[in-house]
């Protein structure tokens, strides 16, 4: 098997969020899907999750590698497609959350607080901050006795739907933490730590190999460090190294997530304080450089990756996941 180099890497990761950029459209959106070699459409349902999630990337990846031609000014313009058409208020103005198939989602809106915060970052515009703290309302709001969260809610009612998944809860609790980072509230370190100690305990998010579950608990070892952490996020990584069928299912998403995912754990175990296991470290990579090689099969034009080998479709999630391991394995190699 070829691996993929720290250089190639930093090329590919580039090249993703200059297929990003190049594809929005003078409405604010991206050209969402598109079958290889077909006219590219905006028809039917469009993610308003994935659009947030397309933000983060083009931000995280200016930051990263640039300035990349064209990126931060196309983030800074669908970013206002975002507020204006995906952020809504929830019970009153002092809450906001993503609105995605007419439903109010604890993920999305998490989502949409990473992406305000580099908007921040970037711009030191105070009204991005002042939107994030809001949209963090809301995912508080959402928080049981218990730790957990419920997820999705009817809007603008606010009845409860009962559907729930694996995923929305970390991509909570990392945007309670990319807040956190920028504001040191401490209600937002408080409110990660009680969903973290439930999600435990549950042990949600490892039969399903969740990648968003290590990215939340990565940023909060990083200023709450415990044993429980690295314990929770090693039953997670082991999952994703002991079973591997993933890779057979002729899909490109879920390999390029778990390789965020253990590239995540793998920053875990080198934060400061812990102290990393030399054999443990080398197998994680060693399966993050299988996983990237094995996404470049789904390769077909620079920054343009279709969903399976017998589904030619390109999708923006489909770019922005090897974009974010591609990214994410360039810079821990840079150390």
């Amino acid at each position: 098997m070829r691996f993929v180099t720290p250089d190639a890497a930093r090329r590919l990761a580039a090249e993703c969020a200059n297929t990003l950029s190049q594809s929005l459209q003078p409405d604010g959106r991206f050209i969402y899907r598109y079958i290889v070699g077909q006219p590219k459409t905006n028809e039917g349902y469009y993610s308003s999750t994935r659009h947030v999630g397309a933000i983060w990337y083009l931000l995280e990846a200016d930051h990263a590698l640039g300035p990349i031609d064209g990126v931060q000014s196309a983030a800074l313009a669908t970013a206002e497609h975002m507020i204006e058409h995906f952020l809504m208020p929830y019970a009153g103005d002092e809450m906001l959350t993503v609105l995605d198939e007419g439903f109010a989602r604890l993920g999305s809106t998490g989502l949409a607080i990473n992406a305000l915060c580099r908007l921040w970052d970037v711009t030191l515009d105070e009204r991005y901050l002042s939107l994030a703290k809001r949209t963090a309302a809301f995912i508080v709001a959402q928080q049981q006795d218990t730790g957990d969260f419920i997820q999705i809610r009817q809007y603008p009612l606010g009845v409860i739907h009962p559907a729930r998944d694996a995923f929305s809860a970390g991509q909570a609790v990392l945007g309670l933490m990319y807040l956190y980072e920028r504001t040191s509230d401490e209600r937002l370190l408080q409110a990660a730590r009680k969903a973290i100690k439930f999600l435990d305990t549950a042990n949600y998010g490892v039969r399903t190999f969740s990648h968003w579950m290590l990215y939340a608990l990565d940023k909060l070892y990083a200023v709450a460090p415990e044993p429980s952490l690295v314990s929770y996020a090693q039953r997670i990584a082991k999952r994703m190294i002991e079973d591997a069928s993933y890779r057979k299912l002729g899909l490109s998403t879920p390999i390029a997530c778990r390789a965020e995912g253990l590239l995540a754990f793998d920053r875990l175990l080198g934060r400061p304080g812990f102290e990393p296991t030399g054999p443990e470290r080398t197998i994680v990579m060693r399966h993050v450089r299988q996983n990237l090689s094995a996404v470049m099969k789904f390769k077909v034009n620079a920054g343009q990756f279709v969903e399976g080998t017998s589904k030619p479709e390109v999708r923006i999630d489909f770019i922005y996941h090897p974009g974010r391991a591609f990214l994410a394995y360039a810079l821990q190699a840079e150390g």
